[in-house]
């Protein structure tokens, strides 16, 4: 605040006849939009009414990549049209080579990010591919120079039915950028449809069942093995060719309550397994109530597998 009040006072009263000594740097390397006197030079005193000299913007930084020379006359120039500065005792180089450091960031750096993330994504949910329906990219973006890594997070963990992506970008392990992308992606896989108009209580064999590819993102429990629901019964009625989800088939309770349960705690690529009891049935996908054995106390989480829940955060 003190250097800041300092500088005002110079800016309103260029008239003081300000005397500076500094030593010009060789070369100067700038990341900010304006070049700062400090960029460019070292000043012999320590005083703070000089040091706030360096802050005086002198001119636009030169574009991503490209370079500027600075003479010290020019320096001068500046300095007495901007302060008023009456005298400068220079050391150091004649002049001054300045230079826009960092890295723009376009879609030859995102578009290959992207498309690891619908691979890696697709592997890590059975039986579907992912891809971009829509994408809307960011305009170009300049990051400082250093070793550049991406992250992409969805806004849902599922990734299936995501709207938006967040792009972190960090440089030397440092974020420096985080932005949102809007999306629209498509979650293609082969799931159970009904092969006409089923009634509820119908019961489900292979003529009244069949494999198509669809899109399920906004599915919420497809099925995908027709045969395990050969002998089921319909709790809902189903028309041609609409997928069906768990829930609309009676299924018995893959978890009974009163059971032994194993716990998955996921967060990430961290996984803790602990043991508890079910305090009540549960189907495959259902949220149920898991009192752990350890610490006695009840959570919600998912079946997954016979006697198997997961927690994740």
């Amino acid at each position: 605040m003190r250097l800041l009040s300092s500088f005002i006072i110079l800016l309103l009263v260029p008239s003081v006849g300000l005397a500076l000594e500094m030593r010009l740097r060789n070369q100067a390397q700038v990341s900010g939009k304006q070049v700062l006197l400090h960029d460019l030079v070292e000043f012999v005193s320590a005083d703070a009414l000089v040091q706030s000299v360096g802050q005086l913007p002198l001119l636009v930084t030169p574009a991503l990549g490209e370079s500027k020379k600075l003479k010290r006359a020019d320096i001068e120039r500046l300095l007495q049209r901007k302060l008023g500065v009456s005298e400068i005792a220079w050391r150091g180089a004649k002049q001054v080579l300045i230079r826009r450091e960092g890295v723009q960031v376009g879609a030859a750096q995102l578009d290959p990010l992207l498309n690891r993330f619908l691979v890696e994504q697709s592997a890590r949910i059975p039986h579907v591919k992912l891809r971009f329906r829509s994408l809307v990219l960011p305009e170009p973006f300049e990051v400082p120079a250093g070793r550049l890594s991406f992250q992409l997070i969805p806004a849902n963990p599922r990734v299936i039915g995501s709207r938006r992506l967040t792009l972190v970008t960090r440089v030397d392990d440092r974020v420096v950028s985080n932005l949102s992308l809007r999306v629209e992606l498509e979650a293609l896989a082969e799931v159970v449809v009904a092969t006409g108009d089923l009634r509820r209580g119908t019961e489900l064999g292979p003529a009244q069942l069949d494999l198509q590819s669809r899109d399920i993102s906004g599915l919420r429990n497809p099925l995908f093995n027709a045969a395990e629901l050969y002998g089921k019964r319909l709790k809902r009625s189903v028309r041609l060719g609409e997928p069906l989800q768990r829930l609309q088939v009676e299924f018995p309770p893959m978890i009974k309550r009163g059971e032994l349960v194993s716990i998955q705690v996921r967060r990430g690529a961290l996984t803790l397994t602990a043991r508890g009891k079910s305090q009540q049935n549960g189907r495959a996908g259902e949220m149920i109530r898991v009192r752990n054995s350890q610490s006695r106390k009840e959570i919600l989480a998912r079946v997954v597998a016979p006697g198997q829940v997961v927690l994740e955060f």
